[in-house]
């Protein structure tokens, strides 16, 4: 029989043993990896959808400040309005023959279609205040005959108006 001597058996139990120890350790690393790549591949997952959140985060953002300005633009119009419809009632209510010539001058503007942003009777002028150039010049060049101009200011949009008496 052979005989294996003790030092060759200790040898081969330390290398069976350092196998042994390596495989072990690499199945734990591998199951570690596999671990690690999932939790990778869902970390990136998650970026993609918190990148698109940004983005849809970011179109609100905008569309709620695009929202904004029209609201604040219609609020500031129905102030406008306001005010000339405050206006025009405390006219109304001073004179009769001013309730007439604001209803000559309302049919005109509506007949034009023209816009104001301000109308003022001051004694037997009116005076009206157009919201752009566009508006004024077609106000000259389509002047009802019940009116005449005293005075017109392109600067400012202003027209001032005096009624024809027959």
């Amino acid at each position: 029989k052979i005989k294996i001597s003790i030092s060759f058996k200790i040898i081969l139990i330390f290398i069976f043993s350092f196998s042994l120890s390596m495989m072990t350790l690499l199945f734990k690393d591998f199951i570690e990896y596999k671990q690690n790549k999932e939790i990778q591949n869902k970390n990136f997952i998650i970026q993609e959808e918190i990148s698109k959140l940004k983005q849809d985060k970011q179109k609100l953002l905008t569309n709620i400040q695009d929202l904004n300005f029209t609201l604040s633009n219609k609020i500031s119009s129905t102030q406008q309005q306001f005010h000339i419809l405050s206006t025009i009632t405390k006219e109304i209510n001073l004179d009769k023959n001013k309730a007439i010539i604001l209803n000559q001058i309302i049919s005109w503007l509506n007949s034009n279609e023209l816009k104001i942003t301000n109308l003022e009777f001051e004694q037997t002028k009116i005076i009206l205040s157009f919201i752009d150039e566009n508006h004024f010049k077609r106000a000259l060049e389509n002047l009802n005959s019940a009116f005449k101009i005293l005075d017109k200011n392109e600067e400012t949009l202003n027209i001032t108006l005096e009624v024809i008496h027959e």
